[in-house]
């Protein structure tokens, strides 16, 4: 499968580890990926073969897209329109910013991954308290 990869490659955040963590699965599960991260300083000594081929793989349209970053930067790559996106959401709340709702519900996000119940949790409490807040302006 081609995919189109999104994140940080190099950082040390905890989106940076599950970046580098799901990039080295799917090269070894057989992709074909194509990665776009922020590039450091003399980046080419930080990366293997594999990897330095595929920062060098130009946007595959007929791929999926993942990108590893918070739901407010999907617009950015969704507008690469690829054939199916993946969105992929790390949060250490209780809540996800209620300015995500409309970036997780747009249509364009074919599916939503998460590493932990914890994050699926914390998008359902924000959508349930969405709902309470909308159902009490109604009334």
């Amino acid at each position: 499968m081609k995919i189109n990869f999104y994140g940080d490659v190099f950082g040390e955040t905890g989106y940076a580890s599950h970046c580098r963590g799901l990039l080295e699965g799917l090269h070894e599960a057989g992709h074909e990926l194509k990665i776009e991260s922020a590039r450091p300083t003399d980046w080419e000594r930080k990366v293997n073969d594999w990897q330095l081929k595929a920062f060098n793989t130009p946007f595959m349209p007929d791929g999926v897209s993942i990108a590893v970053t918070t739901p407010p930067f999907w617009n950015y790559y969704l507008s690469y329109k690829p054939k199916k996106f993946i969105g992929f959401c790390v949060f250490e709340g209780t809540n996800v910013p209620l300015s995500w709702l409309k970036n997780l519900a747009d249509p364009r996000v074919s599916q939503i991954w998460v590493p932990s119940e914890h994050v699926r949790e914390a998008i359902l409490n924000t959508i349930k308290k969405y709902k309470e807040e909308n159902d009490n302006r109604e009334k």
